[in-house]
């Protein structure tokens, strides 16, 4: 199988930025399609004016719907035309009906992906590079409840930005980057102010262990978490920026006991930041080990 170094190589379509931007957006795609609970594909542009998959994401919320990788495949008639539309346009695209895919039923969108001019420019590349298209299992859909609606509210923030170039962000992350936390193992909601919207009961848990007692929603995470934390954490530049939003940074959480690995995704529209998620998972034996 074809490697994404040789796929965009084939495209003949794609610069040097390009292919850092694809990259830097394989490497953090995961959890969107674990928040939206569907597969996600990308799809490069080639010389003769189709598209070529070049990469492919499974959720691990879901059921995946591709049992075999499509990776170096040209692009299929009834995805064509939304995929087709979302790069001329840079606008999202939902087909109109359901295609049938292996026996499912299946709602496609198409993602225009976007970049700055360059890795450390504010300024956006002029056109869309490639597209991603969200595959959702319309067979497999039940009722939401809470912690999906909340999922799926996440997700598409992050679609979102991704037609803004507002995500992935080229920003070092810091931390330790084994143990990084997924979104199974813990996610938080905030605002603009940085007080708690959601928290997953995974996220309460470990915020519990910690120290927090009772509900996170409707408190302010830096103020109720900063108190418990060792002095060792409390040196760490990074930790205010992820307890409240502002910056995506990836720190540890430090008490006597307890370590918690923390991420901060600042959420933005129109280039200002609303919100932020953040994701958290108890690496207590992972430092222990470590150490």
């Amino acid at each position: 199988m074809a490697t994404f170094s040789e796929l965009s190589r084939q495209s003949g379509k794609l610069d040097a930025v390009d292919i850092d931007w694809l990259t830097l957006l394989m490497s953090d795609w995961q959890m969107i399609a674990d928040l939206v609970f569907a597969d996600l594909v990308l799809w490069l542009p080639d010389s003769s004016g189709s598209f070529i998959a070049a990469g492919h994401a499974r959720p691990s919320s879901s059921a995946t719907i591709f049992y075999r990788d499509i990776d170096g495949e040209p692009i299929r008639k009834q995805w064509s035309k939304e995929v087709s539309a979302a790069f001329e346009s840079g606008q999202i695209v939902t087909a109109e009906v359901p295609t049938d895919f292996e026996g499912a039923s299946i709602r496609v969108s198409a993602i225009p992906v976007r970049r700055h001019v360059s890795l450390t420019s504010e300024e956006l590349h002029e056109a869309p590079i490639a597209v991603i298209t969200r595959h959702t299992n319309l067979s497999d859909l039940r009722t939401p409840n809470k912690l999906q609606l909340n999922y799926l509210a996440a997700g598409h923030d992050l679609i979102e930005m991704i037609t803004t170039a507002s995500f992935p962000s080229a920003a070092h992350p810091g931390g330790n980057r084994r143990a990084t936390p997924r979104i199974t193992d813990g996610i938080i909601r905030l605002d603009e102010a940085g007080d708690v919207t959601f928290a997953s009961p995974n996220a309460v848990s470990a915020f519990a262990r910690l120290g927090v007692k009772g509900e996170l929603e409707g408190l302010s995470l830096a103020k109720v978490t900063l108190p418990l934390l060792s002095k060792s954490s409390a040196l760490d530049e990074g930790l205010s920026l992820v307890l409240t939003g502002r910056a995506p940074w990836r720190t540890d959480l430090e008490t006597a006991k307890v370590t918690l690995s923390a991420r901060a995704i600042p959420i933005r529209k129109a280039s200002k930041r609303v919100g932020a998620m953040v994701l958290v998972r108890n690496v207590t034996d992972t430092r222990k080990q470590e150490r």
